[in-house]
């Protein structure tokens, strides 16, 4: 790998991210992801080596991570609140 490059991986229980950067030529910063599970990877974000492109990176990868969340009712909350 050439010195004005950089890549970076991630993993997480469910996927493994990589991140690839360069301030070459052409500056570039972009991810991809691949699951840890059978099942196609997706390309995400990439553009200009910005902030901007890396907030965006970030957001990729919040959520793919993120869970949903079931209400669960607590009935000693409510019965306390009656």
């Amino acid at each position: 790998m050439d010195s004005g490059n950089v890549e970076v991986m991630l993993f997480t229980d469910r996927n493994i991210y990589h991140v690839a950067a360069s301030k070459e030529d052409r500056s570039y910063l972009g991810l991809t992801f691949s699951r840890r599970d059978t099942g196609a990877g997706n390309d995400l974000t990439d553009g200009a080596y910005t902030k901007g492109t890396w907030d965006k990176i970030v957001c990729d990868i919040l959520s793919c991570e993120l869970i949903s969340l079931k209400r669960r009712d607590n009935p000693a909350y409510v019965n306390a609140n009656l």
